[in-house]
């Protein structure tokens, strides 16, 4: 994107492990977040898919709880700047029919 988000500053201040979280504040769980039209261009079209913020929290605690963080060293920017959400969607809901269809034959 045109704006880079910085690496996060969080220094160790604690006597145990601690994480932040990049969080737009006070959006409601059906806000949806997507790129500024100003900033989508034919040279420069977005980077990202279009979500919401009750995705972005779900995603983000998610690669938590799997033990990824939120910011890429390698890459040096962050790890959901460029997150496929439609994908993650795709996924989420061939999952969810594999679940159903299973619960469905044992049900029989």
């Amino acid at each position: 994107g045109v704006l880079q988000a910085p690496p996060p500053r969080v220094l160790p201040s604690l006597p145990h492990e601690r994480y932040a979280i990049i969080r737009f504040n006070a959006l409601r769980a059906d806000t949806p977040v997507a790129p500024l039209a100003p900033f989508v261009t034919a040279e420069r079209p977005k980077a990202y898919s279009d979500t919401t913020m009750a995705e972005i929290m779900e995603v983000t605690i998610g690669n938590l709880e799997a033990g990824r963080g939120a910011w890429d060293a390698v890459q040096d920017r962050s790890s959901t700047a460029r997150f496929d959400y439609d994908e993650w969607r795709r996924r989420a809901a061939a999952a969810g029919a594999a679940r159903a269809a299973a619960s469905a034959r044992d049900e029989l």
